[in-house]
């Protein structure tokens, strides 16, 4: 007869005292053991397949078992400065992306030009989320954040309008809008989000 040992759940790659059971119960159990230290879940890996998303959500009442369950945490000050820190220079390389895409487009390289723009667009979309998710993790509300008398939540909501300004630009063609648009009203909004980084960072430290 085959014996089959339950696998022992790893928190930060050590084991831990946890009994295997269903996923859900398995990762409630992490949380509490990892509150008292003031740490939060960052990722969940299955027999080293990483489970994120609705992956994770659909596979709550999996049970572990046999499985190797890895859980990595953090401390979520640590996170997320580290995160915002990252952001904040992410957003200079869009700066430089999108005044690179104004230049292909002047020089008719409209292939460069939509290179540039996808990986610019990419950068946004990972700020917006960026810092609405640090802000929750830190419990603190984009409302209450005012940077050059916008709020946070004002300022996203202008972001989410401006981009979809740079699609209805390249879904017209109108390679001359884009490219004043991205030389002379984007840098502008990088500038902006920086400072909004900044002043979240600033609310983190107080």
């Amino acid at each position: 007869m085959r014996y089959h040992s339950l696998m022992p759940v790893l928190i930060d790659e050590l084991p831990s005292g946890i009994v295997p059971g269903p996923l859900g119960d398995v990762l409630l159990a992490v949380q509490k053991e990892i509150e008292s230290a003031g740490r939060i879940i960052v990722e969940v890996m299955l027999d080293g397949h990483p489970l994120v998303g609705d992956e994770l959500f659909d596979r709550q009442n999996e049970e572990v078992g046999e499985a190797v369950l890895s859980i990595m945490t953090a401390d979520p000050r640590e996170l997320v400065m580290d995160t915002l820190g990252e952001i904040h220079r992410m957003l200079e390389l869009a700066d430089t992306t999108q005044r690179e895409a104004a230049d292909c487009f002047q020089r008719d390289d409209q292939a460069g030009a939509m290179e540039r723009i996808g990986e610019a667009m990419t950068i946004w979309q990972q700020t917006e989320r960026a810092v609405r998710e640090s802000a929750g993790i830190m419990e603190i509300s984009l409302d209450d954040l005012v940077v050059e008398g916008q709020t946070f939540t004002t300022l996203t909501a202008e972001l989410i309008t401006q981009l979809g300004g740079l699609r209805d630009l390249l879904a017209a063609g109108d390679t001359i809008a884009l490219a004043d648009t991205l030389l002379y009203e984007w840098p502008q909004v990088t500038v902006q989000w920086q400072k909004a980084i900044e002043a979240l960072v600033a609310r983190i430290n107080a």
